[in-house]
């Protein structure tokens, strides 16, 4: 889940997102699965490659640094509302 900093840096500036964007981490994954992103409300805006485990995530999150780390590359994102996918086919 990310603030809507994160879904601003991602969605309208195509930019890579951070460690300090993300607001909360869910599930359990490893590094370079593909990862739901989801908003503050909990919608969902996108799927993206992940450059970091849940459990680094979670340490990075807990040790806040001032080192700008991309957790998702623009180019590893794809955005929902960029793209029309098809129900039902």
């Amino acid at each position: 889940m990310v603030y809507k900093s994160g879904k601003d840096v991602m969605v309208e500036e195509m930019k890579d997102i951070t460690q300090t964007q993300i607001l909360q981490v869910k599930g359990q994954f490893s590094k370079g699965v593909v990862v739901r992103i989801r908003d503050e409300q909990g919608f969902e805006i996108g799927l993206g490659i992940i450059n970091y485990s849940s459990e680094e995530l979670g340490i990075m999150k807990e040790h806040e640094s001032e080192n700008e780390l991309s957790v998702i590359n623009k180019d590893d994102f794809v955005c929902h509302l960029d793209i029309e996918i098809p129900v039902g086919v």
